[in-house]
């Protein structure tokens, strides 16, 4: 498990194979769209996969690009 998945207090319901969590504090990662690194509480798990995280910015635009 990673340490990240460990501060999880929050999860939010799954979209476009994205879930978005909130964790116990802000932590570094490392956004695997946008490759920068954040620091946030708030970040998206895609697939499941705690190695490809989304900032909440890149997890916003990829949403919007879903079909309704």
């Amino acid at each position: 498990m990673s340490e990240l998945a460990k501060l999880v207090i929050k999860t939010f319901p799954e979209h476009a194979g994205m879930q978005l969590v909130r964790l116990r504090m802000p932590a570094e990662f490392h956004c695997s769209r946008c490759d920068a690194a954040k620091k946030a509480a708030l970040l998206a798990v895609v697939s499941g996969d705690w190695q490809r995280l989304l900032c909440k910015a890149c997890y916003i635009e990829l949403l919007s690009e879903q079909p309704e």
